[in-house]
C-alpha cells in the first residue's frame, strides 16, 4: 500500500510540473555559454574561428544618444522608454560611472567630460544639425546634436596591435561607401558573449566586405564584452551588466 501511495503522489509531482514550469531568474541564463540566436546574421571565419556579424541598417536623423551611467537601466527598458526600433550600446565608461572621454547630449542632459588622449580611443561620433559624422576630430560644438568619444577608429584595411587583447563580443557603428549607417555586433558563432580579437577587426570587415554585403569605408569600435548590447531585425544581443550609453533609433 504504501509503495501504491509513493507512485501515485510522484505521478501527481510529475504532471504538476509539466503544467507549470519553474521560472528562472534571468541571470541564471549567463552561467553557461549562450548559443547565437537562428537569424540572417553573416558568418565569417578568420583564424579557423567561426563569427556571426549582425549589421543593421539605421536611419541617422533619427538617432539619439541616451545616457545611463548612474540610471544603470536595463536597454529593453531604455528602448521602450524611448520608443526605439534599433539600438546599440554607445562608448565606453569607467568604474565611477562617468564616460570614459568626451561626451555631450542634446540639452547638456549629463556633463561633458573633457577628451582623452589615447591611441586607441581615437575617434568620435557627433550627430550635428545635417550629419552623422564618424570622425577623429572634434566638430565646433555649436553644431552638435550629440557626440561622444570611442575607438578605435579604423578602415578595413588598417592593421591593428593591440596589448592585453582577448576575445570577446564586439559592436561597432560604421559608415558605408554609400554614406549609410550601420549598428554592428560581431560574436562568436558558438556563444553570443565571446567574440573576436580587438586587432582582427579590420580583417574580419574586409572578409565581410568580400562577400559582396556592405562596403564599410569608416569603422568605429564601442564598447564591448559584457557591457555591450544590440538591438536589430537580425539579432537581439542584451547586457550582462549595464551599459553607460545607449543609441536609440526612433520610430
Amino acid at each position: 500500500m504504501k509503495w501504491l501511495l509513493f507512485m501515485v503522489g510522484l505521478i501527481l509531482i510529475v504532471g504538476y510540473v509539466r503544467n507549470n514550469p519553474v521560472a528562472l531568474p534571468d541571470s541564471l541564463s549567463f552561467n553557461s555559454p549562450s548559443p547565437v540566436p537562428k537569424t540572417q546574421g553573416t558568418e565569417i571565419t578568420h583564424k579557423d574561428v567561426s563569427y556571426t556579424v549582425y549589421a543593421q541598417s539605421v536611419d541617422p536623423t533619427q538617432l539619439s544618444l541616451i545616457p545611463n551611467f548612474t540610471e544603470r537601466k536595463t536597454t529593453q527598458r531604455i528602448m521602450s522608454e524611448n520608443n526605439c526600433k534599433f539600438g546599440t550600446n554607445a562608448g565606453f565608461y569607467t568604474p565611477q560611472q562617468q564616460p570614459l572621454g568626451f561626451f555631450s547630449t542634446d540639452g547638456n542632459a549629463h556633463a561633458k567630460s573633457p577628451t582623452v588622449r589615447s591611441g586607441l580611443l581615437n575617434g568620435y561620433v557627433v550627430k550635428t544639425n545635417t550629419a552623422l559624422l564618424i570622425t577623429n576630430q572634434l566638430p565646433t560644438q555649436s553644431t552638435m546634436q550629440f557626440g561622444f568619444q570611442s575607438g578605435p577608429l579604423f578602415t578595413p584595411e588598417q592593421k591593428l596591435t593591440i596589448t592585453n587583447d582577448e576575445p570577446d563580443r564586439r559592436v561597432l557603428l560604421g559608415k558605408t561607401s554609400d554614406n549609410e549607417i550601420f549598428f554592428i555586433a560581431i560574436v562568436a558563432a558558438d556563444n553570443v558573449h565571446s567574440g573576436p580579437l580587438l586587432a582582427d577587426l579590420p580583417q574580419i570587415f574586409q572578409a565581410f566586405s568580400e562577400l559582396g554585403t556592405q562596403q564599410f569605408i569608416q569603422l568605429i569600435n564601442l564598447d564591448g564584452g559584457s557591457a555591450s548590447a544590440f538591438y536589430g531585425e537580425q539579432a537581439k544581443l542584451q547586457e550582462l551588466v549595464s551599459v553607460g550609453s545607449f543609441l536609440c533609433e526612433v520610430e
